[in-house]
């Protein structure tokens, strides 16, 4: 067993971050198994350090654009640090930094190493951007809606970007979690051959059938969706195929999420008239969010923007339920059309209504996809799994330094 000191750079890592954080954390004790000692630099600072997490530091500097990183210098000298793991932090010149100070390994989370809007959409027409960064990311930021139109701040963004895409040429591996986000990167300009792809994982743990019931008014049996309320998650067209559903047998539509489309959703359920047939519960998490992927009948996942990856379907996946989604971006990395759910054509609302009421109807079929699910995912998502890919790029990266 080789020993390791991994220093994780995010944003946060508190017990309550969802996204990277919870990555960062699940991934940590089987990490700790093999012999790394995994430590943590984050702008945040955590009341208690996460199970696997052996020191963190609080280091401001990792979200201020600009600020000189010597205190995380410091801490890589006096930890004794092999290899640093950045994911989504603002200070870009930092990474130029750490760039031959210590070996350093990438997470592209999204976009946002060459996209200045960091999601390759166009809010406007509901259009994925063929574009990396370059002087039409200025006219398509006002007629396209893809990015803040005040002027400093869309300068600020593009200026980032360029000094994201810089470190392509520089002696980094980057890690994606898709062959879509792999592809889209070399098409960026990243070199392939420092590209390494290691999926997204969640415990399976987190779904024993132990979850906390939320209300006693809320039935299982559901259609689920979990996420943001964004216009790229598109949860109004979700709306509109729940609507279309036969009224006297359409169950309830359960969104557990929240964001700055709320507004956009509501009006959504208001036009459609199922405001009685709809719950928006906002954030959940924990045993909370495990009882609704236990107790639905299906998870939604309809997107319109080219997910990354889409990890809510591993969790339902986790969880013995079937997924339909539009068959956008990464989502196809592990859902399987007609196995462990239905991809749907981006933004055919009928077809997403008609595969919708097919798994409700069907509820043999809709179990049976909810095994084949959880199997694909016991045999290639797992956080134990992904942890020991996750070891050897590091362990490659260190030898090759």
């Amino acid at each position: 067993m080789r020993s390791m000191n991994l220093l994780h750079i995010n944003q946060d890592v508190t017990v309550d971050g969802g996204g990277v954080a919870r990555m960062i954390r699940e991934f940590a004790p089987p990490l700790s198994e093999q012999g790394v000692a995994v430590h943590a630099a984050t702008a945040q600072t955590p009341d208690t350090l996460p199970s696997g997490i052996d020191r963190h530091a609080s280091v401001s500097a990792i979200m201020e654009a600009g600020v000189k990183g010597d205190l995380l210098f410091d801490v890589l000298d006096r930890w004794d640090i092999d290899v640093v793991h950045v994911h989504e932090i603002d200070n870009v010149d930092l990474i130029h930094e750490l760039v031959g100070r210590v070996p350093v390994v990438l997470h592209l989370h999204n976009y946002s190493y060459w996209c200045p809007g960091q999601e390759l959409f166009y809010g406007a027409t509901e259009e994925r951007c063929p574009l990396s960064l370059g002087w039409k990311c200025v006219p398509n930021a006002y007629h396209k809606r893809c990015n803040d139109r005040h002027p400093k701040r869309l300068y600020g963004s593009l200026r980032s970007t360029k000094k994201r895409m810089d470190l392509f040429e520089e002696d980094v591996r980057f890690i994606v979690s898709s062959t879509f986000l792999e592809d889209r990167a070399t098409e960026a300009g990243v070199p392939a051959g420092k590209i390494d792809i290691v999926p997204y994982a969640v415990k399976a743990s987190r779904f024993d059938g132990n979850g906390k019931a939320l209300m006693g008014d809320l039935d299982p049996g559901f259609v689920m969706y979990a996420g943001r309320l964004s216009h790229t998650k598109g949860v109004p067209h979700l709306v509109r195929a729940m609507a279309d559903l036969p009224a006297a047998s359409r169950p309830k539509l359960v969104v557990a999420g929240d964001g700055h489309a709320r507004d956009e959703t509501e009006a959504a359920i208001a036009a459609c008239g199922i405001e009685e047939q709809t719950e928006l519960l906002g954030w959940c998490q924990g045993d909370e969010l495990s009882w609704l992927y236990e107790n639905c009948s299906l998870l939604v996942v309809p997107s319109v923007w080219d997910e990354v990856f889409g990890i809510v379907g591993l969790e339902a996946m986790a969880a013995k339920k079937p997924v339909v989604a539009y068959d956008v971006g990464g989502i196809s990395q592990w859902l399987v059309d007609g196995e462990t759910g239905y991809l749907v054509p981006p933004k055919d609302e009928e077809e997403l209504s008609a595969r919708i009421q097919e798994l409700l109807e069907n509820t043999e079929q809709a179990e049976q996809m909810g095994r084949r699910g959880y199997e694909r995912f016991r045999d290639h998502f797992t956080v134990r799994e992904q942890a020991q890919n996750l070891l050897g790029v590091y362990e490659d990266v260190i030898d090759n330094a």
